[in-house]
């Protein structure tokens, strides 16, 4: 664990990207992005992409009856209760006016997924949008964050990247300790490989006194 001050949580995150970052990132094979918060970025390494229903068959929620009923407003919530929201960058036939979804708002993180999986396209909210099953882990090619453009945003909420910062230590350290091939990358401009052993050893951030 790195125990620093509030104020220095921001320097000390640059610093280390910069040391464990750069190399840039190998050729992805991948298909679909699937967003998420950082706070669900471990579960999703270590349980895969779940739906509603699944979350709650593996008990990793206790979603009511009424909700999963409500979810199943397909106008409203297109998913439903047993589906997962992906999404296609630099498809050719959006149609002019139709909301695109864009997958790279530094608010969350950014699973790539393989093209090897079923999915099927619904447009009721984006024109880009797609709608799977749960997805094994195993179909997940990269953890993409953009940590970086979240610190550039003017003003920037130093509360919540310390909160990303410690819950994508989190995501390592399920990727590590159960051995899963899942790349973790910064792309808030240049994209490059985080060495994640690293951010293992540094641990979570503790603000000191």
């Amino acid at each position: 664990m790195v125990e620093i001050s509030k104020e220095k949580v921001v320097d000390f995150i640059e610093e280390t990207f910069e040391k464990i970052g750069g190399e840039e990132s190998t050729y992805i094979d991948y298909k679909y992005h699937h967003n998420a918060m950082y706070k669900d970025a471990s579960s999703i390494c270590k349980y895969g992409v779940l739906s509603l229903i699944d979350q709650n068959t593996y008990k990793i929620t206790s979603h009511s009856d009424k909700v999963l009923k409500t979810m199943d407003d397909l106008e409203s919530h297109v998913n439903g209760s047993d589906n997962v929201s992906l999404s296609v960058v630099g498809l050719d036939d959006i149609y002019p006016g139709e909301d695109e979804y864009d997958p790279s708002s530094p608010i969350f993180v950014d699973f790539l997924v393989s093209s090897d999986i079923k999915a099927k396209r619904n447009s009721i909210h984006y024109g880009n949008e797609f709608l799977s099953s749960s997805i094994p882990r195993d179909k997940i090619r990269s953890l993409d964050i953009r940590l970086l453009k979240l610190i550039r945003k003017n003003p920037y909420d130093i509360d919540k990247i310390l909160k990303n910062y410690n819950y994508l230590v989190d995501a390592v350290n399920v990727i590590i300790d159960n051995n899963l091939n899942i790349p973790v990358r910064e792309c808030s401009s240049d994209i490059y490989e985080l060495d994640i052993h690293v951010i293992k050893e540094y641990g979570k951030i503790k603000e000191s006194n």
